[in-house]
């Protein structure tokens, strides 16, 4: 794919643009592979060995050309200080008074993402083992072990940032028993001057230091007898990763978009093993089943239950130059407060997402009809489990808002439902 050539016109608040062609976005060659090997271990087809390794590549559809668009519609906000009073952005001949114009980038409505030209694609390996035995006829148990390294993960870096034009200062965590981190302090970083309202240049490009790296295992369990259905399962998995040499979105607007160009994401940029001084990547467990069982009359019953980690929570505290006793400057658009996160990743999670599904039904058959008549009952347990919070932090403590529900679980309810096969 590539971005062809484009011009558009000057007007009142952008001048006349021009973009060259910008070929092969992106132009890949790349390989893949998958692996898979079973082996009967007994010899009587009731035990198998299984293992299997492939490479996945990261898909890239024609939406990656489209972000390098200059055409890309764009908004920008501005300040209007009526300096003269007149009560209006004119002067006396029509004209705008730019002067009273206050705030904005010397690059609006201009290309500011563009691609690395050795950019190279993202992949991962994934790798998994299986032990699967049949433990009576038409049982079965399979332990299994799964693992995941993701490499080259894309990265944006503004070419006209560098960590050097951050300067430190220390802020404390706000007083509070429901943080972890409560009453201690840490370094946050305040944009140089200077920097305010330059062009931002963003280079799409990739990190050899960053990885991300996932380990499960699983025990699940299948029993098919005649009239009666049971799968269930239990899951550990650990998702560990390192995002200190950048940021993996293009979202990243004037505040900088990694420790490259902005220490404040140096924070909590690494949930790996302990020994690195920074919360180790925890297990979570996941347990999942579900049954069915057949009544003679054609009755059926079945149900499922799941018993799922409820997320980690934030706590995003806008720190500003009253909370900091002293001037800020956030961004290159001049912001006088920056965002920091309270909380260690891994340290406080929500709690687990117990729910369960219930279904009873009757088949009549007429010759070659049937009716299948159920009702479903659905959270039969009426669990309110709360889903999501405001991760928000407000320095007032009248009206912080932290951990308030957003969304809970839905009630329990009821659904009748009728199927017709012919």
């Amino acid at each position: 794919a590539e971005v062809p050539a484009e011009s558009a016109p000057g007007s009142t608040w952008i001048a006349a643009r021009n973009f060259d062609v910008i070929p092969n976005v992106p132009n890949w060659n790349d390989w893949s592979v998958r692996l898979a090997a079973t082996y009967d271990l007994t010899g009587d087809g009731k035990t198998a060995i299984k293992a299997s390794a492939g490479k996945y590549v990261a898909s890239q559809a024609a939406g990656y050309a489209q972000t390098f668009n200059g055409m890309n519609g764009a908004t920008q906000s501005r300040t209007w200080n009526d300096a003269d009073r007149n009560g209006t952005i004119l002067d006396a001949a029509g004209n705008i008074e730019t002067n009273e114009v206050i705030g904005g980038t010397s690059n609006f409505g201009q290309i500011t993402v563009r691609p690395d030209p050795n950019l190279a694609r993202g992949y991962n390996w994934e790798y998994s083992a299986q032990l699967q035995r049949e433990v009576m006829p038409r049982t079965s148990v399979t332990v299994g072990f799964y693992h995941r390294d993701f490499y080259n993960l894309q990265i944006v870096d503004n070419q006209n940032l560098t960590a050097a034009d951050w300067a430190s200062f220390p802020i404390a965590t706000p007083t509070d028993s429901r943080l972890p981190l409560s009453g201690q302090a840490f370094p946050l970083y305040t944009l140089n001057a200077t920097k305010v309202g330059i062009a931002t240049d963003n280079l799409y490009t990739y990190s050899t230091q960053n990885s991300s790296s996932y380990n499960g295992f699983e025990v699940s369990a299948n029993l098919r007898r005649d009239r009666v259905l049971v799968f269930g399962g239990v899951t550990v998995d650990r998702l560990v990763t390192s995002g200190c040499d950048g940021s993996t979105t293009l979202d990243v607007g004037a505040r900088g978009a990694s420790a490259r160009d902005n220490p404040n994401s140096l924070r909590f940029c690494e949930v790996t093993l302990a020994t690195s001084g920074q919360p180790a990547g925890v297990f979570r467990t996941t347990v999942k089943a579900s049954a069915a069982y057949s009544f003679p009359y054609d009755i059926q019953l079945s149900g499922s239950f799941s018993s799922i980690p409820g997320p980690g929570v934030r706590a995003d505290y806008t720190v500003t130059s009253a909370i900091a006793g002293r001037p800020i400057i956030g961004s290159t658009t001049g912001a006088a407060s920056t965002v920091a996160n309270l909380v260690e990743p891994n340290s406080l999670f929500l709690d687990y997402q117990n729910r369960l599904d219930l279904r009873a039904g009757k088949t009549f058959r007429f010759n070659r009809t049937r009716v299948q008549g159920f009702m479903d009952v659905f959270n039969v347990l009426n669990a309110g489990t709360v889903l999501s919070v405001n991760q928000t932090y407000g320095a007032n403590p009248a009206t912080n808002a932290w951990l308030a529900p957003l969304t809970i679980m839905d009630g329990r309810y009821v659904r009748f439902g009728l199927q017709l096969n012919f």
